[in-house]
């Protein structure tokens, strides 16, 4: 549910981004012509990053699959620990999935900051835009620390899972799986 919830937020607030960009793009700067077509490729690079973006995560959505107790055979670990290593491998498997798409946007994101863009956005900062990125990172990141916290022969195991290294559908896995 919170991958689904947070796909939609990202979705919602790209595409109001891109709405703002293309208001602020009929604004007229008085500028040099090289730095008016360089914010002009910047917008339009952002534009495109939301497009990939977008794409990708319906790329990688379509390559998720549920898991069954055959996926996990031989692997006797508790459920509590079996519920972590999901959620940790789910989000990490999601993060590499879009990470290229993911860092075109944050780097479109900075070069808008740079082109002085971002400024016409209204409250929209460029740390709250990259932030949409980030923010799953820094989940998987805190969800490492709990699966690092799991003993290490669980580790071994489930590392050892092929389906755990592929895109997965957490809620549908959780609940084929017994523990959800």
């Amino acid at each position: 549910m919170a991958a689904k919830l947070s796909k939609w937020i990202t979705t919602v607030c790209l595409l109001a981004l891109l709405t703002a960009l293309t208001a602020a793009a009929g604004e007229n700067h008085t500028r040099s012509p090289n730095q008016e077509q360089a914010r002009q490729l910047a917008r339009e690079r952002m534009a495109q990053t939301i497009v990939a973006l977008e794409a990708r995560m319906e790329t990688c959505e379509a390559k998720q699959r549920t898991l069954s107790k055959t996926d996990l055979e031989g692997v006797d670990i508790s459920r509590d620990h079996l519920r972590t290593a999901l959620v940790y491998f789910h989000v990490r498997n999601e993060n590499a999935c879009m990470e290229d798409k993911a860092k075109d946007f944050l780097l479109a994101t900075y070069l808008l900051e740079e082109a002085g863009v971002l400024e016409n956005l209204g409250d929209t900062t460029q740390s709250e835009l990259a932030s949409f990125v980030m923010h799953t990172y820094w989940q998987e990141l805190e969800h490492e620390v709990r699966y690092r916290a799991l003993p290490e022969k669980a580790r071994e195991k489930l590392e050892a899972v092929e389906a755990l290294q592929t895109p997965f559908k957490l809620i549908e896995s959780g609940e084929a799986l017994g523990v959800l």
